[in-house]
């Protein structure tokens, strides 16, 4: 099978196999989780003399799955997350394939993020940023590849240990600058992928202040708790984003990046 996506009148092919840089949900087993919530798990059903586990002699497998989207992996969420409105996960995405691209930025510690001018409200030491200035340095981002597209964005230092972090308690969660976000705000782009678990502090007194600023675009999604291997290169990419089609502000989700070659 071959794939060709035409990005502003320019023919792109889809490459595969495509890379996977969401984390697997697990159930019982290792898993990051962010706002102390509990672990996602997954239980037996039971009705009457039925136990829908195998290894307990029931028939067959029947799970009841307890799970926080936003805190248990790799999510999708919209505005929906701050106002009611309506638009789920799914409703924003409407194709198979986003052109997008794949950036790395470091993040800064508080003290650096205001030495450049910029500020978050609330912000503190020992609070690691991404700053304007940061995504600056990362390259054109008036590209025509992105318009109606998707960013992702992977954080340096990337330790594998971000696919089982305890966010904020084992490993310090990151976060925008207000003028880091407000740029991203001011693009053309639909989609922003991240690899951390929130736009904003995850205690900011309730301003979500990042998340109103982003989703002033309420068709606009954001997914986080990513994970891209450091084996996957910045580039451009054909990005699927993948949820159920469920009535919810955030679901989880399955994200892959194909590689984008132009066909010159």
């Amino acid at each position: 099978m071959e794939i060709i996506g035409t990005i502003q009148g320019r023919p792109h092919k889809l490459i595969y196999p495509g890379s996977e840089i969401s984390i697997l949900q697990t159930f019982g087993a290792d898993q990051p989780s962010h706002f102390g919530a509990q672990e996602a798990r997954a239980t037996p059903l039971i009705a009457g003399d039925f136990k829908g586990n195998t290894e307990e002699g029931g028939s067959c497998n029947v799970y009841e799955l307890k799970i926080v989207p936003h805190c248990n992996g790799t999510h999708t969420e919209t505005s929906e997350h701050i106002e009611k409105q309506g638009n789920y996960p799914a409703h924003c995405l409407g194709q198979p394939f986003y052109p997008g691209r794949l950036v790395t930025i470091g993040v800064v510690e508080e003290a650096v993020m205001k030495a450049e001018g910029e500020h978050y409200e609330g912000a503190e030491p020992p609070d690691l940023l991404i700053t304007k200035k940061s995504l600056l340095k990362a390259g054109n981002w008036y590209s025509s590849f992105l318009e109606n597209g998707a960013v992702v964005i992977r954080t340096i230092p990337n330790p594998e240990a971000k696919k089982t972090a305890k966010w904020d308690i084992t490993q310090k969660a990151p976060y925008f600058s207000e003028e880091a976000i407000q740029f991203l705000g001011g693009l053309s782009i639909k989609h922003l992928i991240v690899d951390f678990p929130s736009l904003d502090k995850t205690h900011d007194g309730g301003r979500l202040k990042n998340h109103r600023e982003f989703f002033k675009d309420t068709l606009r999604t954001v997914s986080e708790m990513a994970f891209i291997p450091d084996a996957i290169k910045d580039g451009n990419y054909f990005v699927s984003i993948q949820v159920p089609f469920l009535a919810m502000d955030a679901t989880p989700s399955r994200l892959v990046l194909y590689h984008a070659k132009e066909i010159l």
